[in-house]
């Protein structure tokens, strides 16, 4: 309440303020700056509210004043406070904070809405003082009322219903909702009802719908103040009554002869609806049972085909009708033409086929237990195995009947199935190798064998157990496994699995690749290396020692040779130059027939050995005279070769002839012409038994017999 007095106070406050203003610009600058303004905000009814204000640089003459700025009271400007000091006609307010950082915040408590309106913290030497609004919230006393006819109504008509929200401050808005969805509806309209505030708005709806029975209405008042005040709420549910619906699950019911029918009608109506079952064409239904919706004949016959019909009726215009037609068939029926468990052998391919009558004509499917995958009729397994082994079941069935089925048990006998994955293994020296065949098998077998094949034909035979570096072990009658521990090159080779019952055996084999590891790789490159380089070694010291050989050799031709034998078998007269004959190694000149091969020979005397040899042309017979001549086991010489074999002798393997004696006179070098005959060279023979000796140059030839020549 503001007395006469707080008038005088606050019209001597504004003079004095005003001059104050005054003096302060004429005198100074301001210093003191805003660290906090004062905001707007607002504070419901009876609860404390703080309106916060803050300087920086405020000097010990400053004082911090408050201003309250009411447009509805008469004085309209009211002086709260200075520095500390509150008005008295103030009694709910004070001065909060820390002054000595300039804090001088308002604190109004019990806040009435009296307290509304424009609220100033100011200096003197402030010049850009800033107001901030106060608003006190008072809530509606009660939810909003709704008004209108909510009673039950027919499907079709109108209804207008309104709402109502009085004692708010400031006026809350009002909104309509149909469950969680709001209607787009303009705004709710102010008011004052007996001095006190209100808001209304009305909610329209030009035509009601089925599907609007059991809607809730709901009318919002909330003032969007968020954290002051909550929205309140009040409800209504619609009532409306419309004519039955009739709907159909099935409209044609096809069942067998001797079992029970349901038919069934379902109704959607408000009131809830009477129903009623007739069959056209007036005949007797007295077997029948009415439960709800539902239509029951216990045991149909023949006789209850036909169209039946219902009829819902709540009191609502129109009436609800359906009808439903009847067909008595015969269901499926299988045929025991097959047994519940059928033996049959591995390998063989057979067929099973079932046989199913009814009314339509049913399907018939075959298909494994369990599984939804349906397999032709007559069921075919060809050809048979074990995974094939199992229990089947045919299935028959009819348009509108449930499907039935008659099981049978295959059971899979005979050898055993060997499995494996039969790419081949590679692997490097010293890796671990395990090889696995999975076996089936009805009986289980009676052994299984491993059998390795190595690459060079070598096999040996494994059974379960350890045998060096390769171990078998069966898991149970289904698995069995070689393992080789370290794998060698040595394993290499094809290791066939073998399992063996009383109808028989099948094997899988396996191919294992087993190569050298690096490490022996480069080993066996090393010393490949090192051994090429010990040959190259010794092959030049043997040349080496052979030439000098060769150079002593020469030196000691100086003087006559010990006696030599040297022989030449000619098929014919004048055919052949002594120097131009075969050489030993059958390579003959181009210009020269190849004669005697390996006859023309000069030899060490030596001791002879025993054997004897033929003398023989290679493209004839003619040197039968000398064919019995003794084989010399030393080194010979032959000067045939050309001139680049040092002395110009080839060493070759001599035929001796035991009785003949040469004594040669060895010149101190042999000629060039050896090959090519540019220089003739004249060497004796004296043969033992016949001196039929010649001397023998480039183009001289020799009789038919086999004579000893130079």
């Amino acid at each position: 309440m503001i007395t006469s007095s707080h008038w005088n106070y606050a019209a001597t406050a504004t003079h004095c303020s005003l001059l104050l203003v005054f003096v302060s610009s004429a005198a100074a600058a301001a210093t003191a700056t805003y660290r906090v303004r004062p905001e707007s905000t607002a504070v419901l009814i009876n609860r404390t509210v703080s309106l916060r204000c803050a300087f920086d640089g405020l000097s010990a003459k400053d004082q911090v004043n408050w201003y309250w700025y009411n447009p509805r009271s008469a004085a309209k400007l009211y002086h709260i406070s200075s520095g500390l000091n509150v008005a008295p006609e103030f009694p709910r307010y004070l001065i909060a904070g820390n002054q000595r950082k300039g804090e001088h915040h308002l604190k109004i408590q019990n806040a009435l809405p009296e307290d509304e309106g424009n609220y100033r913290c100011s200096v003197f030497s402030v010049r850009d003082a800033g107001d901030a609004k106060l608003t006190v919230v008072v809530p509606p006393s009660q939810p909003p009322i709704i008004s209108g006819d909510v009673g039950p109504r027919l499907a079709g008509e109108g209804l207008v219903l309104s709402c109502l929200s009085e004692g708010g401050r400031p006026p809350p808005r009002l909104k309509w909702y149909n469950g969680t969805e709001q209607y787009v509806l303009p705004t709710s309209s102010p008011g004052q009802s007996a001095g006190v505030s209100s808001a209304s708005l009305d909610l329209v709806v030009s035509q009601l719908q089925r599907w609007d029975n059991g809607v809730n209405l709901s009318c919002v008042a909330e003032q969007v103040l968020p954290g002051l005040t909550t929205r309140q709420t009040t409800s209504r549910t619609l009532r409306i009554n419309y004519p039955p619906t009739v709907t159909l699950p099935v409209k044609s019911v096809r069942v067998v002869e001797g079992e029970p029918a349901n038919l069934t009608c379902l109704v959607e109506s408000n009131p809830a609806s009477v129903l009623q079952w007739t069959k056209l064409g007036g005949k007797s239904m007295s077997r029948a049972q009415r439960r709800g919706y539902t239509f029951r004949i216990p045991r149909v016959s023949r006789a209850d085909s036909g169209t039946y019909q219902c009829v819902a009726d709540n009191g609502v215009e129109p009436r609800g009708v359906g009808t439903i037609s009847v067909e008595v068939i015969c269901p499926p029926l299988i045929k025991p033409t097959f047994e519940e468990e059928v033996s049959v052998l591995f390998g063989q391919d057979w067929d099973l086929e079932c046989v199913a009558n009814g009314n339509p004509k049913p399907k018939i499917k075959w298909r494994r237990k369990n599984n939804r995958t349906l397999l032709d009729n007559p069921l075919s397994l060809s050809p048979l195995t074990y995974q094939t082994e199992g229990l089947y079941e045919c299935v028959a069935w009819s348009d509108r009947f449930p499907e039935v089925s008659r099981e049978t048990f295959i059971n899979v006998m005979g050898r055993p199935d060997v499995l494996a994955d039969a790419a081949p293994v590679m692997v490097t020296g010293g890796d671990t190798v395990r090889l696995t065949c999975h076996i089936t098998s009805d009986p289980p077998p009676d052994y299984v064998d491993w059998v390795w094949k190595g690459v060079s034909g070598h096999q040996k035979k494994y059974r379960p157990g350890r045998t060096g570096d390769i171990t078998v072990k069966m898991s149970g009658d289904s698995q069995s496994t070689l393992t080789i521990g370290t794998a060698d090159p040595v394993h290499s080779g094809d290791y066939i699995c073998t399992a063996t019952n009383m109808f028989g055996s099948d094997q899988e084999k396996f191919r294992v690749e087993v190569s050298e590891s690096w490490t022996v790789l480069i080993a066996a490159i090393t010393m490949g290396i090192v051994v090429g380089i010990l040959i190259a070694i010794i092959a030049m010291l043997c040349l080496r020692t052979r030439k000098m050989w060769k150079y002593r050799h020469r030196k000691a031709d100086s003087v006559t040779r010990p006696s030599e034998s040297f022989s030449y078998c000619a098929p014919t007269d004048n055919d052949v130059s002594g120097r131009m004959i075969s050489n030993p190694l059958g390579n003959p000149r181009g210009d020269i027939p190849t004669v005697c091969a390996n006859v023309f020979e000069l030899q060490p005397t030596g001791t002879p050995s025993k054997h004897f040899s033929p003398l023989v042309n290679s493209d004839s017979d003619e040197c039968h005279p000398c064919s019995q001549m003794t084989v010399q086991s030393t080194n010979s010489y032959s000067p045939m070769m050309g001139r680049d074999m040092g002395d110009r002798y080839v060493i070759n393997r001599p035929y001796y002839i035991k009785d003949l004696k040469l004594r040669v006179a060895v010149p101190d070098r042999v000629p060039d012409g050896i090959e090519d005959g540019a220089n003739d060279e004249t060497l004796k023979l004296t043969p033992t038994k016949h001196r039929n000796s010649e001397t023998i140059s480039n183009g001289t030839g020799f009789s038919k017999d086999c004579h000893p020549i130079v």
